[in-house]
């Protein structure tokens, strides 16, 4: 199951996202049987790959904060 599926919060997998959803319309009982599964492991992957780079961006913002706090802290000392 994946989470809320929305082509604007990823942009990265949104043709993923439109294919697994017309694959789905198109195939509403063979979609249960596997139809739809490799467009499905596909979009696992790409929202899987988008979540790993927002994580390392938000890494590098902290640390920067970090860092800025730090050199902060030792100008008022």
């Amino acid at each position: 199951m994946h989470p809320q599926l929305s082509e604007e919060l990823r942009p990265e997998c949104a043709h993923l996202i439109k294919a697994l959803r017309q694959c789905h319309e198109e195939n509403p009982k063979a979609k249960l049987m596997g139809a739809c599964n490799e467009i499905n492991s596909a979009l696992d992957k790409c929202l899987k790959e988008a979540r790993e780079a927002q994580r390392q961006k938000n890494l590098a913002k902290a640390r920067k904060r970090k860092e800025a706090l730090r050199k902060q802290r030792e100008h008022q000392q």
